[in-house]
């Protein structure tokens, strides 16, 4: 069974596997036996849900069933006031299952539902623990936010011949102004992909006025399949299609394949090949900073009130690109510095169920949603596109109440290249990295507004990082950038490097594998503020916790902390457990930048620990734990 909130995991792993071929076993509107919720449908109330289940005495209508959303199908005028559920079946025939290894299901609902096959429960969403016909929906939704669930062969118990599917529907009270449920159920074959590549004769890039692409594929009359909403076009409602070569027309005025009208477009197209399944997708953002300027709400998919809670604003403030101190300034700015496009389903950032972004307090692999990362710099320079995985990333910015989140970007083998390799910071850093931060303002900050937004300098972070380089200490490295979001402007961010073992291996040698990363835990409900290893183990930060617990009061104690022998004589035998050094440059610049989030919080009465990473490599005794400045806000 699968529950609501574990809904990404396998919209996650759907993503990760798109070499497949799909034949519709329930098409959209379809004829279902149906119940309504006024008494329980069997006795036992659970047999309905069987392929054995006589439900010749039910009356049969087309989907959706609704009232007071929608059009056509089975309008339900007498649910309103007298029921909250409402039952439907049907059977569907696979005459061999080994043609089917997965079957993908996709449910447009209003408020909640279960959903059974072959008298399995393996899906439900906003519906309470008791299942009687008389409860309702413990959340609303609203039609037309599609939810699509992937199941493996695996862990179903489909049969040669004839299946069912029963689902159950939830309003979320007898009172509610509208009901919805309509479900199209595929069968899908895994198929080789296609090495295929579709071409643009137009890079990434700045313009100035609409223009013509042109999409080629591996050869003439191939078919393309392209989306400029920035969904993935082998999986999306909104893909359209055309014979190789297709022209494409680029204006962000333009509200081609439902895209919103955003200031920049994104394009991205997969070729499919017979006998193949589609290609990977390449993805292309074409920018026109004077649409950017005056961005107004986009339309499309892009939402229209908070979702989740989550506060939204999406489009350009008109009090600051219409302020004579800024509107001459506003587009040159945008080609200031260089601008980073992410292009990803917009279901992966805004969907209530697997969105990252409306769901940002949740953490984990299974809140990681591909995406296409490009990095264009404004001077025609190269940059990179990539595939990657990306998740919110912080600690109370996640909150609901925060408008800009923070993201995380993750490179793996799965999406493709297994690493991002690329000079991020010049001839100053690495030019391989696992992974990577992508940081913005948060509670100094224009998004928050409010008293504190004066304070917003966003230098902060860059300055204290910069400065532990320039006292010859090791640091993390920044850069910023302009981020745009499916085309859509979503302000100035700043990369980071993660204080992590692989950077560690990067910069001070030997395996990942030999160091200790010490952090801050906050706890999912941001209540625990206790010490992790996010790397390696906690052991010898245990043996300076019981050092500091005896105290430093006496020279032989201290001695111990830096490997020195009781009198104060450098023994190479003993361990250095803290680089003192750096600990004392360290807090230098905690004081000097007045940080007063970090290594302790003042939010907290300077008791919890937070926003700090030190690292120590195990197999160097004499080297001690580092640490490195982190969110000095």
């Amino acid at each position: 069974m699968i529950k609501n909130k574990i809904t990404p995991v396998i919209i996650f792993i759907l993503f990760l596997n798109l070499n497949i071929s799909a034949q519709v076993l329930i098409d959209w509107n379809s004829q279902w036996s149906y119940f309504k919720g006024k008494s329980e449908p069997s006795n036992p109330n659970s047999q309905w849900r069987n392929i054995g289940f006589n439900a010749s005495a039910w009356p049969k209508g087309n989907a959706p069933f609704r009232y007071g959303d929608g059009s056509g199908g089975t309008e339900l005028t007498d649910m309103m006031g007298n029921y909250t559920t409402f039952y439907i079946r049907k059977e569907f025939v696979i005459n061999n299952t080994d043609d089917v290894d997965e079957l993908k299901i996709i449910a447009d609902y209003d408020d909640g539902f279960v959903l059974w096959i072959n008298g399995i429960e393996v899906w439900n969403i906003n519906v309470p623990d008791n299942y009687a016909y008389n409860s309702g929906a413990i959340n609303t939704h609203e039609f037309e936010e599609w939810s699509s669930l992937t199941l493996k062969k695996e862990d179903l118990n489909l049969v040669n011949g004839t299946n069912v599917i029963a689902v159950q529907g939830f309003n979320f009270s007898k009172t509610s102004s509208d009901f919805y449920l309509n479900v199209k159920v595929e069968g899908k074959k895994n198929l080789p992909e296609t090495n295929a590549v579709v071409t643009s004769d137009i890079k990434s890039g700045f313009y100035n006025s609409p223009f013509w692409v042109k999409l080629t594929g591996s050869a003439p009359n191939e078919t393309i399949m392209y989306t400029m909403d920035g969904s993935d076009p082998r999986t999306s409602s909104t893909v359209l299609t055309g014979s190789s070569p297709v022209l494409v027309w680029i204006d962000p005025n333009s509200d081609t394949g439902k895209r919103g009208k955003t200031g920049a477009v994104v394009l991205r197209a997969s070729q499919i090949s017979s006998g193949l399944a589609p290609g990977k997708p390449t993805s292309h953002s074409y920018i026109f900073v004077s649409a950017v300027k005056t961005q107004a709400h986009p339309g499309g998919s892009w939402p229209t009130n908070n979702i989740n809670g989550q506060s939204i604003d999406l489009p350009m403030d008109s009090k600051v690109y219409n302020d004579a101190r800024y509107k001459n300034l506003m587009e040159s700015s945008l080609t200031d510095i260089p601008t980073i496009s992410v292009t990803t389903d917009p279901d992966n950032l805004f969907g209530s169920q697997q969105g990252i972004y409306v769901n940002a307090e949740y953490h984990g692999m299974e809140w990681e949603r591909p995406a296409n990362i490009e990095l264009i710099n404004p001077d025609g320079s190269p940059g990179f596109n990539i595939d990657a995985g990306i998740r919110i990333r912080g600690g109370w910015s996640r909150h609901d109440d925060y408008p800009k989140h923070a993201f995380r970007l993750f490179f793996r083998s799965e999406y493709g290249k297994g690493k991002l390799d690329f000079p991020l910071f010049g001839n100053e850093g690495v030019n391989e990295f696992d992974k990577i931060d992508f940081r913005t303002s948060q509670n100094y900050s224009w998004a928050n507004g409010g008293g504190d937004a004066v304070h917003n300098t966003m230098n902060r972070d860059v300055f204290s990082r910069d400065s532990q380089k320039d006292m010859n200490q090791p640091y993390t490295r920044s850069r910023y950038y302009h981020l745009y979001l499916n085309g859509l402007y979503w302000g100035v961010y700043q990369t980071q490097e993660r204080a992590e073992a692989s950077f560690a291996e990067s910069y001070f040698g030997g395996s990942k594998d030999d160091y200790d990363v010490i952090k801050v835990d906050i706890g999912d409900n941001f209540n625990v503020y206790e010490i992790e290893a996010t790397d390696g183990n906690t052991e010898s930060w245990q043996a300076i916790w019981n050092m500091c617990q005896q105290g430093f009061s006496t020279n032989p104690n201290y001695f111990k902390l830096i490997g020195q022998s009781p009198t104060g004589v450098v023994d190479t035998s003993l361990n250095v457990w803290v680089d003192v050094d750096n600990l004392i440059d360290y807090m230098l610049v905690i004081f000097y930048g007045g940080n007063f989030d970090a290594p302790v919080s003042k939010f907290s009465q300077n008791y919890n620990p937070n926003n700090f990473y030190a690292i120590d490599n195990r197999e160097k005794k004499r080297d001690g734990f580092k640490f490195f400045a982190h969110d000095p806000k």
